[in-house]
């Protein structure tokens, strides 16, 4: 593939514009937490690397749902940016999701209630 091919970011896509904006927030918490600062870099990062940071992000984001900075039901949106960037562009087999999404925290029923 030649270094002209275009790759396909959310601020290039046909998102709705909230949908871009909750996308390009927490790819900016993401981006903040690990060594990786783009979209681009995210797309050209080596698969074998990209999982093992988004592993290292997962377990970030258990401790912060732990030490109640996060409610355990956010855990999973906060990867849709990622997985939206990475099937766009061809990539999401090249990450094994299934031992990321096992990590995920157990989902909290909003009303509090065990019915």
């Amino acid at each position: 593939m030649s270094e002209l091919t275009d790759k396909i970011t959310i601020k290039k896509s046909n998102l709705s514009a909230a949908t871009k904006k909750d996308y390009d927030f927490r790819l900016g918490l993401f981006y903040r937490f690990s060594p990786i600062k783009s979209d681009d870099e995210l797309i050209d990062c080596p698969s074998v690397e990209l999982q093992k940071i988004l592993v290292s992000y997962v377990r970030h984001l258990i401790k912060r749902v732990n030490d109640d900075d996060l409610l355990a039901n956010t855990v999973p949106k906060m990867f849709r940016g990622i997985r939206w960037i990475l099937n766009s562009n061809y990539l999401e087999n090249d990450i094994k999701w299934n031992p990321i999404e096992s990590m995920f925290p157990k989902s909290v029923k909003r009303s509090g209630h065990n019915a």
